[in-house]
C-alpha cells in the first residue's frame, strides 16, 4: 500500500472520527463535566490527530 493511499485513508478514518464527537456535542451528549465528556474531548483529539497523521503521509515524497 502507498504512502498517499494510506494517508487519504487515514484522513478520512479522522474526519469521520472529528464528525461523530461534534455530533454528539451537538446532540447534547457530554455538555457537562463527566466521564462520557472526557471521552468525547479524547475522541475528538485522536480523530485530529489521525488526520494530521495521514496528512502528512500523503504529502510525503
Amino acid at each position: 500500500m502507498s504512502y498517499a493511499l494510506l494517508g487519504l485513508l487515514m484522513m478520512v478514518a479522522g474526519a469521520g472520527l472529528v464528525l461523530v464527537s461534534l455530533l454528539a456535542d451537538m446532540i447534547g451528549y457530554g455538555s457537562d463535566v463527566n466521564t462520557f465528556g472526557w471521552l468525547q474531548f479524547l475522541l475528538l483529539l485522536v480523530g485530529a490527530g489521525t488526520a494530521a497523521g495521514g496528512w502528512f503521509l500523503y504529502h510525503r515524497e
